[in-house]
This record gives structure tokens, C-alpha cells and sequence, in this order.
């Protein structure tokens, strides 16, 4: 079962992005990051993303050995799609990692004539409007308080 579970299938692929020549684009993370996953080979730490971007020229190979009938396992064809890095500075706490599926603006370039991810950055999160019951309680006595003093100074 876990076998089966490696097995790559062309429909896997949907929704990448397919890029051919240098460029900037907003880019999904396809990985799942933790702060323990961090990338020490050197003196720059870093997390490895898996990004939803595939070239123009590995996805056609990819077709090929498919229609070839060659059966792929993300083993095997892992390295043809695209990957990125987060820097340690980028990220101050686990919150600030991307999630899966997160949005980011990728670079592409040629470094020694393949097509990579050169740089990554994080898009800002929007912070929503919180409800705050204790708030909207507190404003309620505030008024009802008011009230009060108002009719006492009535009489």
C-alpha cells in the first residue's frame, strides 16, 4: 500500500504552473514546513520548499515517459519539479513558515543553463478584523452605565 501511495500520476500535476524562461510569479508551496525541518548543510540554514511550478521541458518529459506507458515514482521524477528555499532571517517564528498551499512571489532563472527558483518571498498575511465579545460587552455596560447616570441626573 505505501508503494502504491508513491506512484506518480500525470493528473498529480494539475494546477502547476508552467513556466519556460526566467521570470516572477506567485507561486503555491506544495510542502508541509516545520521549524525542525530546517536545511543545515553550510552556515545558511534554510527550509526547502516543494513549489506547484514545473518547466515547460521536464513536464513534456514527464508526458512522454507516461504515454510511454513508464511507470513514475515521485522517486523517480522528483527532481524534475521545482523547489525554492526560505532563508532562517525570513522566518522568526514556526507561525511565519509558509503553510501548504500558501501563496509566495518566486524568481526564476538560469543558474548553469537550468531553469530554478532563484529567490522567494513571503507575501505579508492579512490580518482579519477580530470579534472581541469581552469588547463589545464592556461597551454594553459602558452604556447601560450611562444611562443609569442619566436618568439619576434627571431627577
Amino acid at each position: 500500500m505505501r508503494e502504491e501511495a508513491l506512484v506518480f500520476k500525470l493528473e498529480q500535476l494539475d494546477r502547476f504552473a508552467i513556466i519556460s524562461e526566467p521570470c516572477t510569479l506567485i507561486v503555491k508551496n506544495n510542502s508541509r514546513v516545520q521549524m525542525k525541518d530546517i536545511y543545515s548543510p553550510d552556515d545558511n540554514p534554510r527550509w526547502i520548499l516543494n513549489l506547484k511550478v514545473i518547466s515547460n521541458f521536464n513536464l513534456t518529459l514527464i508526458k512522454s515517459l507516461c504515454a510511454e506507458g513508464v511507470q513514475l515514482t515521485y522517486n523517480d521524477m522528483g527532481h524534475l519539479l521545482m523547489t525554492g528555499v526560505i532563508w532562517e532571517d525570513q522566518v522568526l517564528t514556526e507561525s511565519d513558515l509558509p503553510c501548504k498551499g500558501e501563496e509566495m512571489i518566486a524568481v526564476f532563472g538560469w543558474i548553469k543553463d537550468v531553469l530554478r527558483c532563484t529567490s522567494i518571498t513571503l507575501i505579508p498575511r492579512r490580518q482579519p478584523d477580530i470579534y472581541l465579545h469581552d469588547c463589545e460587552v464592556l461597551d454594553e455596560i459602558n452604556e447601560f452605565e450611562q444611562i443609569i447616570k442619566d436618568m439619576r441626573d434627571e431627577k
